[in-house]
């Protein structure tokens, strides 16, 4: 990813909670979910642009914890037919 970016010369931002947390998630599936939107952030985002990774953890209902993962870029987004 960071080479697809510096091709582009886009500037990548991440901005990650440092709460040390488990999660029982299918590792894979996020992963696949996570690089396919940072590819896409790259992709159709102007050069020279910027893509910021967040994540936040936030309490939630009893003992669980939310956990918040945004990808934000500046490109063309999603017409609103779709």
């Amino acid at each position: 990813m960071e080479q697809q970016a510096r091709l582009r010369a886009i500037k990548l931002k991440r901005k990650f909670n440092s709460s040390d947390i488990e999660l029982q998630i299918d590792q894979m599936r996020t992963i696949q979910i996570l690089l396919n939107l940072i590819s896409n952030a790259i992709k159709f985002s102007p050069e020279n642009g910027e893509v910021e990774i967040e994540s936040n953890c936030v309490s939630a209902e009893s003992d669980m914890i939310k956990v918040n993962i945004s990808v934000i870029d500046h490109g063309i987004g999603i017409s609103l037919e779709d």
